[in-house]
């Protein structure tokens, strides 16, 4: 065309981002809303862990008073519940989270097709590709997020045993605390993995 410039076009990476975000908004937010719905429910159990580990702490001893408004503390019995408290919590999380990951994957496998797509600089029609994206790659979203959360629930209740470890044991702290160092790293590399594998 007479408009065509070889210098239009985006020169780096950066460029062709922007040029895809700049051109495809309406698309984006579509897909985004779309992932969203059903992500969704996963921020639902994030809150709802937060509001376990607070009313596990309400009805614990530490939290009651001695009628002047401090808390009694004993000092000898008291060492490791509040570190319990949130192992106990995240036991339960994961459990939910683990059966809530069938659900999440719908979104997970349809938003990521449809950015593929996008990338690739292909026809999108949001709505049908998504779905096209969830009965193509379905399964092997499923499989790589069920994997990644038995890694990061084995390693984030290995760092909360470590803490209990840790308020419990005046021996050994350093060695709980080298443990949970690498448990930390490691769940963020997994994390990556998981990112890159989808």
């Amino acid at each position: 065309s007479e408009d065509y410039a070889r210098k239009t076009l985006p020169s780096n990476r950066w460029a062709l981002g922007w040029d895809l975000f700049k051109t495809n908004l309406g698309k984006l937010v579509k897909i985004n809303l779309l992932t969203v719905l059903f992500t969704f429910p996963l921020f639902l159990l994030i809150y709802f862990r937060d509001l376990l580990i607070k009313s596990q702490s309400f009805g614990s001893i530490f939290s009651r008073n001695i009628g002047i408004g401090y808390p009694a503390i004993p000092s000898t019995q008291m060492l490791g519940v509040s570190e319990s408290i949130v192992f106990r919590s995240d036991m339960t999380i994961f459990v939910l989270l683990f059966i809530l990951t069938f659900y999440i994957a719908i979104g997970i496998a349809g938003g990521f097709y449809v950015m593929r797509n996008l990338v690739w600089t292909e026809g999108v029609f949001v709505a049908s590709d998504f779905w096209r994206g969830v009965k193509k790659n379905y399964g092997v979203v499923l499989k790589s997020s069920l994997l990644f959360v038995v890694m990061f629930a084995i390693l984030i209740l290995s760092k909360d045993l470590c803490d209990i470890q840790i308020a419990t044991n005046s021996n050994l702290k350093w060695l709980f605390m080298i443990i949970k160092i690498v448990g930390i790293i490691v769940a963020v590399l997994v994390s990556i993995v998981y990112l890159f594998n989808i």
